[in-house]
């Protein structure tokens, strides 16, 4: 298994402007996952005159269409991201002392072909403690615009959530419009 990537395709917990017996619903809650699992939570908002399709994903998408993340215009998806992370010690002792970044980015294209692209990373790493060696999160994000470089749209990302116990999972609000 890639211990890089997420453990599979992001699951999408929730869409706001469906029915709710509307069939090509995912799912309306999160599953659980054990604690050694980082989640990424992407909440993309779509506030555009269209809808943004995504272009590339840095997740597999084997046996999922691109147009299952597809936004319509005025709508909101939520996708859950997993990532297996065993940041355990055993006291005194980290038994890694580097974690594998993890590391998300993904494409998507407006109706007026603007194209923006989100990098979202957590690294954590080893720090000195006061009885033993702590850990330390730090969340990062950039977004870059290409395409159509009239376009009026703004896109903004915030970083928000963030659980600063292990496993560090944390939530990212992307906004386009």
């Amino acid at each position: 298994m890639n211990n890089n990537g997420p453990i599979n395709v992001p699951r999408i917990i929730a869409r706001t402007e469906y029915e709710p017996d509307d069939s090509s619903i995912f799912s309306a809650s999160a599953s659980k996952f054990p604690n050694q699992y980082t989640i990424m939570t992407i909440n993309i908002s779509n506030n555009t005159d269209g809808p943004i399709r995504l272009l590339k994903a840095g997740w597999d998408l084997t046996g999922t269409s691109l147009s299952a993340f597809e936004i319509e215009a005025n709508d909101e998806q939520t996708l859950d991201l997993p990532y297996l992370r065993d940041f355990s010690s055993n006291g005194m002792y980290y038994n890694k002392r580097k974690f594998a970044p993890i590391l998300q980015q993904f494409s998507y294209i407006t109706e007026d072909g603007l194209i923006f692209t989100l990098a979202i990373q957590l690294t954590v790493s080893v720090v000195f403690g006061v009885l033993h060696p702590n850990l330390k999160p730090n969340w990062s994000k950039t977004i870059t615009r290409s395409g159509n470089s009239n376009s009026s749209y703004k896109v903004t990302a915030d970083i928000t959530k963030k659980n600063k116990e292990a496993p560090f999972s944390f939530s990212v609000d992307l906004i386009v419009g």
